[in-house]
């Protein structure tokens, strides 16, 4: 747990820890032995559900009310309004601009989250420790550059900074280091390896029976949480290789429970129905949303998980994700570079790049000369 030192609150704000911290606990039924109290809010009222139901122990109920509150007092303490007109006061009002915003959002997301009753017992872990760690963060830094990935802690899992918003859990990271850790075949790695897919699992949400791993945070139209193919792809693959080399049945049944994400139909699942197949989306809350290296990059991951774990259910998947593609692929071709997506922004040269990359795997997985003669004309425009 994150605690607040002697020197970095003040008298005040320590009290209205205090008695902050004793509201929420009286919510779901504990006590600080104080009798200071204040409204329950949404949040409070939905850890104070999840408890009263069984979802969640006392004791993790207790954790996520602590991150919060502590998320709650520093946005508190950065909203304050700085007076003075010095070099030093300006300064300190930039500084504190700079944090104040990723902050308030925080307390926001997970407000908002509890209004919808989204808050539930397997996404507590991913909602509260994303919290807790920019709060840790904010207390004494400002923003990291956009796109940077780190941990926090002892924990393997990775977030990465968005601008305006914060760290935040970012499962393709996650998934794609674990296939590059999967490429080194050590004993350090091998407990590397299983270490982090362990934590990977017990980070992931059913939704529909389909086990996924969410973004929590609204991007390309898609409102949080949502998931995407090409995440939810690359971590079948990546657990079922690990899981298949560790002769572990608990990854490879992970596995198998995200490859159902690909039977799901959007917004809950990835799949849309189209062009004689099934196209399985980018962003699942943006199903008109079409981008062509988001979708192979799927396949890529559906069909070596299929291969590895044996599932016939994703053969099938994957033969109608292939259908799809097939029609669709040269759609993405302007004549001189690569679509984006269907909505006709062109690609960078990393995702054109990145097409190229996962038509080269089509190509030699399927044989398609819709794949190989794409992936040819791309390379030449370069």
């Amino acid at each position: 747990m994150y605690a607040f030192s002697g020197s970095s609150l003040s008298r005040a704000h320590r009290l209205l820890l205090v008695c902050a911290l004793a509201s929420l606990l009286a919510a779901c039924g504990l006590t600080l032995g104080t009798s200071q109290a204040h409204a329950a809010g949404p949040v409070e009222r939905s850890l104070k559900a999840l408890a009263h139901r069984g979802e969640i122990s006392r004791s993790r109920a207790r954790w996520a009310l602590r991150v919060y509150t502590k998320a709650r007092i520093l946005s508190s303490s950065l909203n304050k309004p700085i007076k003075g007109s010095s070099p030093q006061a300006r300064a300190r009002r930039d500084r504190v601009k700079t944090r104040r915003g990723p902050m308030n959002w925080q307390i926001r997301m997970i407000q908002s989250m509890a209004r919808k009753h989204r808050i539930s017992g397997d996404r507590l872990a991913p909602l509260f420790s994303t919290v807790g760690n920019n709060t840790r963060w904010f207390r004494h830094n400002g923003p990291a550059a956009a796109g940077t990935d780190r941990r926090f802690g002892n924990s393997r899992i990775i977030f990465q900074y968005f601008a305006g918003i914060g760290w935040q859990f970012h499962p393709l990271s996650n998934f794609a280091k674990l296939n590059a850790i999967w490429t080194v075949d050590t004993p350090p790695s091998r407990r590397a390896q299983r270490k982090f897919a362990r934590e990977l699992i017990r980070w992931g949400v059913k939704r529909n029976g389909a086990l996924t791993w969410e973004y929590y945070f609204s991007f390309s139209g898609s409102p949080a949480p949502w998931i995407s193919a090409l995440s939810q792809g690359t971590a079948i693959q990546s657990l079922a290789r690990v899981g298949y080399r560790m002769h572990n049945r608990s990854m490879l049944r992970a596995a198998k429970l995200g490859s159902r994400s690909f039977n799901q139909p959007a917004t809950r699942g990835v799949r849309v129905r189209r062009d004689g197949g099934f196209h399985f989306l980018g962003y699942s809350g943006a199903p008109r949303l079409i981008i062509l290296n988001m979708f192979l990059g799927s396949l890529d991951g559906l069909h070596d998980y299929s291969i590895i774990n044996n599932d016939r259910h994703a053969r099938h998947l994957y033969r109608k994700g292939v259908a799809a593609a097939m029609v669709e692929t040269p759609k993405f071709d302007t004549g001189s570079w690569s679509l984006y997506s269907l909505s006709g922004e062109r690609s960078d040269a990393h995702y054109h790049d990145l097409t190229i990359y996962f038509l080269d795997k089509l190509c030699k997985d399927t044989k398609k000369d819709v794949f190989c003669d794409t992936r040819d004309k791309f390379k030449s425009y370069k």
